[in-house]
């Protein structure tokens, strides 16, 4: 997988298709806005709450699933 660099180019290929999907949208006259870091973690901790219920329901399977979208998004 390392040497493939499997996940780096899906990242790299992920990274350049948001960029090219924000340009297209500003075309079609969408206003794109980037949300201050600040508003993404008062999103987080109001929405903490359900991320518990989830895990409750979904057992170890769900924790393991939080944990590896945590892990790949670098939190």
């Amino acid at each position: 997988m390392k040497e493939s660099r499997f996940e780096e180019k899906s990242w790299e290929d992920g990274i350049s298709w948001d960029a090219r999907a924000k340009k297209r949208v500003q075309e079609l006259g969408m206003t794109v806005i980037d949300v201050p870091k600040s508003e993404i973690e008062k999103a987080r901790k109001l929405s903490r709450p359900s991320w518990d219920i989830w895990l409750k329901r979904t057992g170890a399977d769900g924790k393991q699933a939080l944990d590896l979208a945590l892990k790949a998004l670098g939190r």
